[in-house]
């Protein structure tokens, strides 16, 4: 029997409606609509959504056939399979269990007008211990917030290439995470496994770079996409791989190479910080327009394009996800974090940062890195 048919007639008249208004609204021949009640017949379902539209209904109310049905105590719907909804539950279906899971929490924030929220977070005496491990109350804290929904970010003056192995290492590979490398100059969506944002220093001043700290007699060093690229096996190397597992190449010019430009050249000094701080001085006395230099540890000095750093990515990933700087969340304990700190919604200084980081965050936690200071800005 026609019973939408005739459910679509009678609303027809309900609203005023001719049914040759009808016929040019929908597309649909006067014919095939005198057919629904002369022939007792049921319209196409290619043109159930049109008809809804036009009618101001929902296609719940009317395949119903004008009974209104709570959606709670229905089995099923009917969904054009031209229809956006349509893709959107196919591509659902598509979903691994843990993105599925993202999205759920994704559209229940949604759903309580909440918008997600984008948290940043420092490595290194930040995220993990002064042992270099997450510890499993801070992992939980972290599920728990991307289980609702939100973004999680590294945010490292560390390279990619290192980042991400920590990031695996850990389990910290929740869905739509992405890595903010070198002080935030690339921007790497996982998920995608592909860059998104890259800057770097004009090679010219690499190389300048290079030969500035053999004049003042420090040891520095900058990346490829693959290596660690320096011209000393020095006390300095040994230390930073002791930390970090990216491989280092030795070449008598690192800048000469590189074919791109590189997003950051580190120098480190274990002894003696003055030494450190003079040829400081001398590289922002001569490149302070190309770049901008900052403290991640007492040792490390990083060199990095000028007017970018964390604070930079902060700001493009909220852009490039369309979420409000407001609900974005950093965390830091030192210098090369004082950008993000003060760009996003809420800086956090861990208990355990520098002076300049407290004084640059709205927040200091109350315990330090080793004992789980971020997990109550997570739960």
């Amino acid at each position: 029997m026609g019973k939408i048919g005739l459910r679509i007639l009678d609303l027809i008249k309900q609203k005023g409606m001719t049914q040759k208004e009808f016929s040019i609204k929908t597309g649909i021949p006067q014919s095939t609509i005198s057919d629904w009640r002369g022939k007792d017949l049921n319209p196409n379902v290619d043109k159930i959504m049109i008809i809804c539209e036009v009618l101001g209904i929902s296609s719940q109310d009317l395949l119903s056939a004008g009974t209104v049905t709570e959606p709670s105590s229905i089995n099923y719907i009917y969904i054009d399979k031209n229809s956006r909804e349509f893709n959107i539950i196919t591509d659902y279906r598509n979903l691994t269990p843990d993105d599925r899971l993202r999205l759920e929490g994704y559209l229940t924030a949604l759903s309580q007008k909440k918008c997600p929220y984008i948290f940043f977070s420092d490595l290194d005496d930040t995220l993990l211990t002064t042992k270099k491990e997450v510890s499993p109350k801070t992992y939980e804290a972290l599920k728990a917030f991307t289980d609702k929904g939100n973004t999680f970010v590294i945010c490292t003056g560390r390279g990619l290439d290192s980042a991400i192995k920590v990031q695996k290492k850990y389990g910290l590979t929740f869905p739509h995470s992405f890595i903010a490398a070198y002080n935030g100059c690339q921007i790497y969506d996982c998920d995608a496994e592909k860059t998104i944002f890259k800057v770097g220093l004009p090679l010219p001043v690499v190389k300048d770079i290079f030969n500035t700290a053999e004049e003042y007699g420090v040891y520095v060093h900058t990346y490829s996409d693959e290596y660690i690229l320096t011209s000393k096996d020095d006390e300095e190397i040994q230390d930073y791989r002791s930390k970090v597992s990216t491989p280092v190449l030795f070449c008598p010019d690192p800048a000469g190479y590189l074919d791109a430009p590189p997003c950051k050249v580190i120098c480190i000094e274990l002894h003696d910080h003055a030494k450190q701080e003079r040829f400081r001085k001398a590289v922002n006395e001569k490149y302070g327009d190309v770049l901008d230099t900052m403290y991640s540890s007492p040792y490390y000095l990083e060199l990095i394009p000028k007017g970018y750093g964390k604070g930079t990515a902060v700001k493009e990933l909220a852009k490039h996800l369309n979420i409000p700087i407001e609900h974005t969340i950093a965390a830091g304990d030192a210098e090369n974090d004082n950008s993000m700190l003060i760009a996003a919604g809420l800086g956090i200084a861990m208990l355990n940062a520098q002076e300049s980081t407290k004084k640059a965050a709205d927040v200091i936690t109350d315990t330090d890195c080793d004992h789980d200071g971020l997990v109550p800005f997570l739960v």
